[in-house]
């Protein structure tokens, strides 16, 4: 999958999509605190994320329509990326 990450580290497929997205991550594998924020900032919800170099799924089918960013934070290291729900 590395073939596929752009420049954060950090790729989001399919982009847009309707009900699941998809992310993969360079990040060590650990535990990571995701939020999804929408574009003026404000989070819209707060996860949990395992990272183990396998794709990981959120699912987005209660998010409105729009572009929103999927924020992932560690203790010494985030990424951040865009994507489009349909």
């Amino acid at each position: 999958f590395n073939n596929i990450l752009d420049a954060s580290g950090i790729k989001v497929f399919p982009n847009p999509t309707a009900d699941n997205i998809f992310f993969i991550t360079n990040l060590p594998d650990g535990i990571y605190r995701g939020i999804i924020a929408d574009v003026m900032g404000n989070t819209i919800t707060k996860i949990d994320v395992l990272a183990t170099g396998k794709p990981i799924t959120i699912n987005t089918e209660k998010l409105a329509p729009g572009i929103y960013m999927l924020h992932l934070i560690g203790n010494t290291r985030s990424q951040s990326c865009k994507f489009v729900k349909l």
